[in-house]
């Protein structure tokens, strides 16, 4: 979406967010009241909203949709303070609420009696009359008068609906989350082409055929005799051989290229890995009894790629010119990676070495590859040769790519008809060089921000306690990352990421300006299983007493060490620039 158009909508939510936060500073009392849970959530989901208008380029209905959810939460929130400054004192007031309660507490009403409409009208309140008109008084003031359509004239097919039947709410009608799941309901209605439209489709689907039951094995229900003949092979068929057992699959394989990534990367355009988080991934043990035994193949994989695809850690410098192809095809396809993580999508993840065929051009030798010798062979009793390791490493990479390009065509439509240049952040950058170091390491920085807000997520599914509140927990992980909409303020996921938040948030290289970030880092942690005592000790304490770098370090080792039980790797950890992310570089 156009910056100057997403500005119209940042300058008066800035505003509007400013507005609250002095209101609740002089209503102390309302700080723990679930009221004020649900309107942060508000604040909290406008910056992450304008951020991803902001952040990335988008089909036309998720712009529309990002829209209405900007629009969604500002008009809540100015609702709330309007109710709160202006409505609630003058309700409240002696010379007004004693006179016209009960009807001031009410906030409308739709009523056939002139005597309801007579006392909601002294209060101020709206109500609609259904009463025919003759029977109005001459004190009664009518603003409008509505005739409604005839019978007749209205074409409705009263027919009961054959499509969707998924039950959206069930709870209680002022609990916040029912609009957070009628929201999502209309997205995924409006996501299907024949989604409740049509029963062409359903109709056109046969039920499977009958399992059939115990009852007609005869093998089972026979007698001695004849269930000795079942067992025999029947005659003509040759019984395969019997092989010894194989030995049991290992559980899990640590390969060495993922223990690497429990170190900073020592390459020079690489960015710098925040102390405590150093110090975080040094404290895991790095064996396979430390791995859940519900860990699964796979599990290990990374829902975007890596900043090691780029810059591998035993380069030392060196950096091959297929380094700077694959930079190339992120830059490319950087908005469609992006797209895919939406919740909605339900994205996989890629080991490390797939996204490196994903992204990776062909090898410049294809002589390498020896030929199949699978065509050559023509009598039916000769055995087909089995493929060779390139041959396969081959097949998978054009498997990637196909994928990749599905992608391309599922979102980003309009891929086609575009001849775009090679630019990141609204610059042009050069095709057969890398770009300045620093340049390389604001977009790798982006890149490992990314994971890094994913993975958090990832983890928190595994780790928070299922009694906590939604709504206020969805809050506090959002308040971790910073906003790049409201400098300075936390509220944002991993769809609006910029380089210009290098230096805030958890990356922030100023301990002071980093306190809020850690603080809320442990009231996430705090929700979950096994959370350390001192976390929850030094949120029970005053900001002043509380020594920041040592719980940050705390939480840092405390969340390697459950990312890598669940997912058998190293965490993507907060990482900075070498300087200031606001200061221009020429690509």
């Amino acid at each position: 979406m156009d910056a100057g158009l997403v500005t119209r909508l940042r300058d008066p939510s800035i505003d509007l967010a400013k507005r609250y936060r002095q209101f609740m500073a002089k209503r102390p009392d309302l700080t723990s009241t679930s009221t004020a849970t649900r309107f942060n959530g508000h604040v909290t989901q406008l910056k992450v909203w304008i951020g991803r208008l902001e952040a990335i380029k988008a089909p036309w209905p998720d712009i529309l949709f990002a829209f209405t959810q900007v629009q969604r939460h500002y008009l809540e929130l100015e609702a709330f303070l309007e109710y709160m400054e202006v409505r609630q004192p003058l309700m409240n007031s002696e010379e007004y609420g004693k006179i016209l309660l009960p009807a001031a507490l009410l906030i409308g009403a739709v009523t056939n009696t002139v005597v309801v409409v007579e006392e909601f009208a002294k209060a101020g309140v709206p109500v609609w009359l259904i009463r025919p008109i003759e029977q109005f008084t001459d004190d009664t003031r009518i603003d409008a008068v509505t005739n409604p359509y005839p019978p007749e004239a209205l074409d409705i097919e009263l027919a009961p609906w054959r499509g969707h039947k998924t039950l959206v709410w069930n709870r209680a009608a002022d609990h916040p989350q029912r609009h957070d799941n009628l929201m999502l309901f209309a997205r995924e209605f409006l996501s299907y082409t024949d989604f409740g439209r049509t029963s062409t489709i359903r109709d056109t689907i046969e039920r499977p055929p009958a399992v059939p039951s115990l009852g007609n094995d005869y093998s089972a229900t026979a007698g001695p005799s004849r269930a000795v003949e079942a067992a025999k092979p029947p005659p003509g068929r040759k019984q395969k051989p019997h092989y010894p057992p194989h030995p049991p699959k290992p559980r899990i394989n640590l390969h060495p290229h993922d223990i690497n990534h429990f170190k900073p990367n020592p390459n020079a355009m690489a960015p710098i890995m925040m102390e405590a988080w150093v110090h975080g991934l040094s404290t895991v043990t790095v064996t396979k009894e430390k791995v859940s035994m519900n860990f699964a193949e796979g599990d290990n994989g990374y829902i975007f790629p890596p900043i090691s695809v780029f810059i591998p850690f035993q380069v030392d410098g060196n950096l091959k010119p297929r380094h700077l192809k694959l930079l190339h095809a992120y830059l490319t396809h950087s908005d469609i990676l992006i797209l895919r993580l939406s919740p909605r999508n339900n994205p996989t993840s890629l080991l490390r070495g797939n996204w490196d065929l994903l992204l990776g051009p062909e090898r410049s030798n294809p002589t390498s590859i020896p030929p199949s010798t699978t065509s050559t062979a023509t009598a039916d009793d000769e055995p087909k040769a089995k493929k060779t390791k390139v041959e396969k490493l081959v097949k998978r990479r054009q498997n990637l790519q196909t994928i990749l390009a599905e992608w391309t065509n599922e979102y980003d439509v309009e891929s086609n008809a575009r001849n775009e240049s090679l630019a990141w952040a609204s610059e042009q950058l050069p095709k057969d060089r890398w770009p300045h170091d620093r340049v390389v390491e604001r977009i790798l920085y982006e890149i490992n921000e990314i994971n890094f807000r994913w993975e958090f997520r990832m983890l928190d599914r595994k780790m928070v306690n299922p009694n906590i509140s939604y709504v206020a927990h969805e809050d506090l992980i959002t308040r971790c990352f910073p906003s790049s909409s409201f400098k300075g303020e936390g509220g944002a996921d991993h769809t609006s990421v910029k380089y210009t938040t290098a230096w805030s948030g958890l990356s922030s290289p100023d301990d002071k300006e980093r306190r809020q970030y850690v603080l809320a880092l442990c009231r996430v942690i705090a929700h979950w299983h096994r959370c350390p005592d001192a976390i929850n000790k030094a949120l029970k304490c005053a900001e002043s007493d509380v020594d920041f770098l040592a719980v940050e370090k705390l939480c840092a080792s405390f969340y390697c060490k459950s990312f890598f039980y669940y997912f058998a790797r190293a965490p993507s950890v907060p990482h900075r620039t070498a300087i200031d992310p606001e200061i221009y570089l020429m690509p």
